[in-house]
């Protein structure tokens, strides 16, 4: 039996996976035995330890730039090992993972090796590692001062990746280290300036290894640049089979790509894939030469791959490149007839604010589809304020025998537009040339206010286009409102038609006609073949002249009356409580459409009946005096959208009420928790919330109030 133990205890302490020895660096300390083994000993060269470690250990690393070599060697970097964490951000005395404070105590890996602050001899990969599994960690360091720009190197690699490269192996399945609470920052590559991680050596660009999925946390990417691809962040990769690659509140700032696609990230080598990007933000990332200014993402063959992108809680800000300024989907490059994609996209919940698209399409999104592609999209809770783009907003571009389904959720667009330019439509749906698509879309409890213009449905020849608007508020959008274009040699209304359903909506515009308002394949003639509408209220008085307008115009159509907004001229398109468009609709609409809630996130259909556009007025006219609606009752918060920290609200409430009022994210979670004494205008400083979707929450003795606000900054 003593021989058994003491066998067991020699593979515990002499098997590197059970050893998790922790070594110290600090290139501060001295008079120690540089040992590694206390603050005390600790080494002074991150490369002692890196050389000592073994797959289990820890590495704790002392505030200090640290750079991997003293000589000129550029092909020298930091390779990591795997198994092995290193954790930077440390004073040099704590005795506690806990204790310590990256943004304190900032720990440099540079790059900086040759001539100071001269990028052209430094580092080509600062970090680097291979085959790397889910016990190895990097935490709480600055990566900075890579340079990859070599043109000429004979190592194909030496031109990804100069933050970080990270590449696949044959003896690993997927490749998973974690990379978090890091700053890649000043990298430059030809491809993936911050970071690279790529499953081929594209020396030799047929051997594919194992995939790389690096788990990437709290980290932000600070103006990185490439030549070509991905100026923070360039992933050469699929996901893991039956498994997603998971991006989570990372910040990319100020990256550019110069000549080719992804300012923030470039996505390649996708084929079947799952990603979601959650809770982050991209601000001011360009692509200067080409598209996908914050991410482009590149759908590459072979036939019939499947691709799920999930956006969540994102924000895309000041963003730029020839298309799609913030976001490029390219289902198109790369696939020839015959092949094909499905695609599930969905974006809940994200800001999209000044971004721009310089050439024409896609200030906000773009997807671009060739063949024989099956498409779904959802977006819902999102905000599109201030875009500017030649031509779209948000865009999607077919070829031919595609199939897609658009789903436009309580969402708002506002302000998207060019003040000195022509119009600009905020949501299109273009077939162009192509022919043989089949497109259905659903628009539903959505605002449209003070846009360069509405909705479009473009089509050629043989295409099958169904566009559904419900429960929406159409206000001041300049000129063209609907439009579509359709082939009247081809589009017999039984087998190839663009279709327009328009229901329990406010369409009021006086800034235009209907030829414009309706605009419907004839530049200079009015008609208003393929447009149904029910139950809608419209600014004009005269719609009924034009071919086609007796079937367009069908049931409740209210011609002429003011609609009756909270605040128009403060974008508050909240219906009045004695709004001629309260209890107007069919419930049939948002019953068979799944619609519970309003664009506030308030219950759809009180009083029996639900109301024409975006918000569901919770009073009725005879409740305002005599009884309360039922459940919650709306809190008035303004501004709404807000551009500060600043949240006002009013409620009918006896001055000097207690309450308390409460903030839950767009998840359910409260952020934030207050005891009030309620005035008759109230104010509130939300500072340490970010920009995004939330649910305020009034709670006092005298009943409960609730609304939804938006934070744009």
């Amino acid at each position: 039996m003593r021989s058994f133990i003491l066998l067991c205890l020699f593979i515990y302490f002499t098997n590197p996976g059970f050893a998790q020895a922790r070594h110290y660096v600090n290139q501060n300390a001295s008079g120690g035995a540089q040992t590694g083994a206390t603050w005390t000993d600790a080494f002074t060269d991150l490369q002692q330890a890196l050389s000592a470690a073994a797959a289990g250990d820890s590495i704790w690393v002392a505030a200090g730039a640290y750079k991997p070599t003293n000589t000129t060697n550029r092909t020298v970097s930091f390779v990591l090992k795997d198994g092995v964490a290193l954790f930077g951000g440390f004073a040099g005395n704590e005795t506690d993972l806990s204790f310590r404070n990256f943004n304190l105590n900032k720990t440099i890996l540079s790059g900086d090796i040759g001539v100071p602050g001269q990028p052209a001899d430094n580092a080509h990969h600062v970090v680097r590692g291979k085959g790397l599994g889910s016990a190895t960690v990097l935490d709480g360091f600055t990566i900075r001062d890579g340079y990859s720009y070599d043109q000429f190197t004979p190592v194909q690699l030496d031109r990804y990746g100069a933050g970080m490269l990270l590449e696949g192996s044959n003896n690993l399945t997927d490749s998973r280290p974690v990379i978090q609470n890091c700053v890649f920052e000043h990298n430059h590559a030809n491809n993936g300036g911050g970071l690279c991680a790529t499953w081929s050596d594209f020396g030799n660009p047929e051997q594919f290894v194992g995939t790389v999925n690096p788990v990437l946390r709290n980290c932000t990417f600070s103006r990185n640049t490439a030549s070509s691809q991905g100026g923070a962040f360039y992933k050469n990769s699929p996901s893991a089979p039956s498994d997603t690659f998971v991006l989570e509140d990372c910040k990319f700032l100020d990256n550019k790509a110069y000549i080719g696609k992804g300012g923030g990230i470039y996505f390649d080598a996708t084929a079947n894939s799952s990603t979601v990007i959650r809770r982050c933000v991209f601000e001011r990332d360009s692509s200067f030469g080409d598209a996908g200014g914050a991410v482009a993402y590149y759908a590459s063959p072979p036939d019939l791959s499947t691709y799920t992108l999930l956006f969540d809680s994102c924000a895309f800000r000041g963003n730029m490149a020839l298309e799609g300024g913030a976001f490029l989907f390219d289902g198109y490059t790369g696939f020839v007839q015959g092949e094909g994609l499905a695609l599930n996209c969905k974006m809940l919940n994200c800001l999209f604010e000044e971004n721009l698209a310089r050439f024409i399409d896609g200030s906000a999104y773009y997807f671009f589809l060739g063949f024989n592609a099956k498409i779904d999209i959802e977006v819902e809770d999102c905000v599109f304020v201030g875009n500017l783009a030649n031509d779209i907003t948000a865009h999607i571009s077919f070829f031919q025998n595609n199939e897609s389904h658009l789903k436009v959720n309580r969402c708002l667009f506002y302000g998207n537009k060019d003040p000195n330019g022509p119009n600009r439509l905020c949501l299109t749906f273009n077939h162009g040339g192509g022919a043989f698509n089949v497109t259905t879309t659903e628009i539903t409890n959505c605002v449209f206010f003070d846009n360069g213009g509405g909705v479009a449905a473009t089509s050629g020849a043989r295409n099958q286009s169904t566009t559904r608007i419900a429960n929406c508020t159409f206000f001041d959008n300049n000129e063209y409102i609907f439009v579509k274009t359709w082939d009247p040699i081809f589009n017999d209304s039984t087998q190839y038609f663009n279709d327009f359903f328009i229901d329990n909506c406010i369409i009021w515009e006086p800034g235009t006609d209907l030829r414009k308002m309706f605009y419907n394949n004839e530049p200079m003639v009015s008609n208003m073949y393929g447009y149904r509408l029910n139950n809608t209220l419209l600014n004009l008085t005269d719609s009924t002249s034009v071919p086609g307008a007796a079937q367009a115009f069908q049931s409740n159509i209210l011609r002429g009356i003011p609609p009756g907004f909270q605040d128009s001229l403060a974008g508050d398109l909240r219906l009045l409580p004695c709004s001629p468009a309260v209890n107007k609709g069919n419930n049939d609409i948002p019953l068979g459409m799944g619609l519970q809630d309003d664009l506030d996130g308030l219950p759809r259909i009180q009083y029996g009946k639900v109301d024409l556009g975006a918000y569901e007025q919770q009073d009725s006219c005879e409740s305002v005096s005599t009884t309360a609606a039922p459940g919650t009752l709306p809190l008035s918060l303004w501004p709404n959208p807000s551009l500060d920290e600043y949240l006002h609200f009013q409620v009918p409430l006896a001055e000097g009420s207690i309450g308390t009022l409460m903030v839950f994210d767009a998840h359910g979670r409260m952020v934030f928790q207050k005891e009030i004494i309620v005035f008759p205008t109230n104010t509130v400083h939300l500072d340490l919330l970010q920009a995004g979707f939330y649910i305020v929450h009034l709670r006092t003795s005298e009943g409960e109030f609730a609304g939804k606000w938006v934070r744009l900054r």
